[in-house]
């Protein structure tokens, strides 16, 4: 019984540390969105238009969740 308990109170911290650490909207998930559109418009050949078209449907996605 007490094994039971433990797990649940783990499972409980990790839970809520992980929910801490990547909010679903906000500055952190602004954030990756500009990383991964930096990360889109450095590959060669990269369409920029279509990189800043996925970037702002990515921070529009954020702001929904604010």
């Amino acid at each position: 019984m007490k094994t039971k308990i433990t797990l649940f109170l783990f499972a409980l911290g990790l839970g809520s540390s992980i929910a801490y650490a990547m909010p679903p909207g906000g500055h952190g998930c602004i954030t990756q969105c500009l990383k991964e559109y930096h990360s889109c418009i450095a590959k060669p050949g990269s369409n920029k238009a279509a990189c800043a078209k996925e970037k702002n449907a990515c921070i529009t996605l954020c702001n929904e969740y604010r």
